[in-house]
């Protein structure tokens, strides 16, 4: 095997999101490309899903984007109460807006350059 050492270039992610008695640990390992030759200073930024609200009694949800589940309760609950469509759909609209900021968060945290198709800095 043709071993080549150098300044890393790219990554892998494997080994992640283990199963062990019944409740999730979520570990993994990185590989590196081609082998560093040399101790270099990394700084990694990672994201991860929070625990459920059901199990843990407090949610990222509530705690980031309150308006989101606010609203999203509304029309849940309007729905269950046969409401009027006119507030229904201020509900629905205003429970959009919410959920357009959220995505905007989410897709910029969750994003992987190397994946997403932007062009590496060197």
């Amino acid at each position: 095997m043709l071993s080549t050492q150098g300044l890393p270039k790219y990554y892998g992610l494997f080994d992640g999101d283990v199963f062990s008695g019944g409740s999730e640990t979520s570990f993994g390992n990185f590989i590196l490309g081609p082998t560093p030759d040399s101790n270099y200073v990394v700084e990694l930024h990672y994201y991860y899903d929070p625990p459920s609200i059901v199990s843990s009694g407090e949610s990222w949800l509530g705690e980031n984007a309150d308006t989101v589940l606010l609203y999203g309760s509304l029309i849940e609950a309007y729905t269950f109460m046969k409401g009027e469509p006119d507030m229904m759909s201020q509900y629905n609209s205003r429970y959009k807006e919410a959920l357009q900021e959220l995505s905007v968060i989410d897709a910029k945290t969750k994003r992987d350059n190397y994946r997403d198709g932007e062009p590496r800095q060197e």
